[in-house]
């Protein structure tokens, strides 16, 4: 991993100390055991977490400052695949507003 100093770590035990990747890994894989969830990496459930936020809308610079990207160019990059999803969605709510307002339009003439 690219953790070179203590700065760089960001997780915590119960302790207090900092737990190195080994440790949260193995940590994080006996909890998703213990709890029956299927199996995820850290990596895959901070894309998960990133992919979601931006699902129910969250802005782009707040997932950009959870996330730690540098910018938000960066976090839109990377999750451009949800954007599609979205803008899909978008289409079609838009959509379902112009046949409301053509109805509501219908019947008050």
């Amino acid at each position: 991993m690219g953790w070179r100093n203590e700065e760089d770590l960001v997780c915590l035990g119960v302790s207090g100390a900092y737990l190195w990747h080994s440790g949260l890994r193995r940590r994080h894989i006996e909890t998703f055991k213990t709890a029956a969830l299927p199996k995820i990496t850290l990596h895959g459930l901070r894309h998960t977490h990133a992919s979601l936020l931006m699902e129910i809308g969250v802005h782009a610079k707040v997932i950009q400052e959870r996330l730690g990207h540098a910018d938000a160019t960066l976090t839109m990059d990377t999750y451009a695949h949800v954007l599609h999803t979205l803008q899909s969605d978008t289409a079609k709510q838009f959509e379902q507003l112009l046949k409301r307002k053509k109805t509501a339009q219908q019947s008050g003439s």
